[in-house]
């Protein structure tokens, strides 16, 4: 098999999606663990993630290919000009969750592997279901996108408890302005296809004020976080001020013209506060 077929089977797998629960479940998972981290149970929950994400990444793939070719980020994506048969990615994905199924089985308590599961399921069949009949698919995918760092914790505790549950809610408030930013720059390629986002449905303006909102409700998640004793006075601190920040931004972004240019900062933005999140929970483990 040539590069160009093995990059078509890698980019099947969403690395871009893969690559970004990774990040929230090692945060999960230090945050929790600290200065008591165990890199083989690190690695482990890292590798049994990486599998079930790919999986359910490489399902959504087949179910989505009709929109994909709707969509000019997503045309030229190998399901989308039949470049790869549906029967052999139906295989890959069985492969692949198979693999990732059976590490969080073998090594992890019921807890993560409910979690897992949930995860799965919900992207591959609430959020493909909703995505095209409903403003609300982005609240229910959210749900797959906050199984990660749920997992990470998991992992580490072998329970659900309410520090899992203010994981949970943080990362969803979080990932709301996130896609809405993608829905707000990427409006034109959703209506083309038929996608009903708010953005496209309700328009950008209410877009805007319902991600103002959840910026507001991630910015209260860091304090539940800090109230419960979850996290230090510094990562607290250093939170609250990158979150206030991105509050103001999105408020600014109101008054802005240019709302694709707008989105597009809003969204990197929102890439940034994840990195320090996750670079504050790393640091768990050493300071």
């Amino acid at each position: 098999m040539d590069s160009k077929r093995l990059k078509e089977w890698y980019k099947l797998t969403k690395p871009g999606i893969i690559y970004g629960n990774l990040i929230s479940c090692a945060a999960g998972y230090t945050i929790v663990a600290g200065k008591n981290f165990i890199l083989s149970r690190f690695l482990l929950i890292l590798i049994s993630t990486t599998f079930i994400i790919a999986s359910a990444c490489v399902l959504n793939n087949i179910l989505d290919r009709d929109i994909d070719l709707k969509m000019e980020r997503t045309r030229n994506r190998a399901l989308a000009m039949n470049s790869i048969a549906i029967k052999d990615a139906a295989t890959y994905a069985v492969i692949l969750g198979t693999i990732g199924f059976s590490l969080i089985s073998i090594y992890f308590s019921i807890a993560t592997i409910i979690v897992g599961i949930a995860g799965f399921l919900d992207y591959v069949i609430l959020y493909s279901y909703f995505k095209r009949r409903s403003t609300h698919s982005t609240l229910i995918g959210t749900i797959s996108g906050s199984a990660a760092i749920v997992a990470g914790y998991t992992a580490y505790t072998d329970r659900f408890d309410l520090f899992a549950l203010m994981l949970f809610i943080s990362m969803t408030t979080w990932q709301m302005p996130h896609f809405y930013a993608i829905a707000i720059y990427r409006k034109n390629e959703y209506l083309k296809a038929k996608i009903p986002l708010l953005s496209v449905i309700k328009g950008i303006k209410r877009t805007q004020y319902e991600s103002i909102a959840y910026t507001v409700a991630y910015s209260l998640s860091i304090f539940g976080l800090y109230y419960f004793s979850y996290i230090d006075t510094f990562f607290f601190v250093v939170m609250s001020l990158v979150s206030f920040a991105w509050i103001i931004f999105a408020v600014n972004g109101l008054s802005v013209e240019n709302k694709n240019l707008w989105a597009k900062k809003d969204f990197k933005y929102s890439l940034y506060i994840l990195l320090i999140f996750s670079v504050l929970s790393y640091s768990k483990v050493f300071v």
